[in-house]
């Protein structure tokens, strides 16, 4: 695709609809209590409403914010040892559906879980908390037209033989 400096219409000759490049800027949210640590909702899930506790998982509602949700692990930067990474999935509906509107999405490698894979000498920090490394593949999902999120552990995450003092998954929609 050639870029020019100003916008010009279509060619004539062409049909359909055009199709421009695009991004927006959106900040992260917290999709869990980052005051706690996170828990095991369900090695399965299936329903993520009953499964995943309202007071861990935050269900957010970002209308018109984006297509794909990226999802980000923070926990302490404190922590040592052997790090196990968590596993998590991402549920999404319309607002104001019924429970059978939540839809499990799948990340851009088709997946429909995502390891958060943690490095304490690879993720970023500023001295109170590490952020995991974001995945193209694996940390983002395609939103389907959801306006209403739900992330849940299907793996808890851990350092060493301890859980984190604090562990939590936040998103943003781009």
């Amino acid at each position: 695709m050639a870029f020019t400096t100003k916008n010009e219409p279509l060619p004539v000759y062409m049909i359909g609809t055009g199709v421009y490049p695009m991004s927006l800027s959106s900040g992260f949210i917290d999709m869990t209590d980052p005051t706690v640590r996170v828990s095991l909702d369900s090695a399965t899930l299936t329903r993520p409403t009953t499964q995943c506790g309202t007071d861990k998982y935050a269900r957010r509602r970002e209308a018109n914010r984006g297509t794909l949700m990226v999802i980000q692990a923070v926990y302490d930067a404190s922590a040592s040892g052997t790090l196990t990474s968590g596993v998590f999935e991402v549920w999404g509906r319309y607002s104001g559906s019924d429970e059978a509107g939540f839809i499990r999405l799948q990340n851009k490698a088709g997946n429909p879980s995502a390891t958060m894979s943690l490095s304490l000498s690879g993720d970023a920090t500023d001295g109170t908390y590490r952020y995991s490394q974001i995945d193209n593949d694996d940390h983002i999902f395609d939103g389907l037209g959801c306006d209403e999120f739900v992330v849940g552990c299907t793996t808890r995450p851990s350092a060493g033989t301890v859980q984190f003092a604090t562990y939590s998954i936040r998103a943003k929609l781009i």
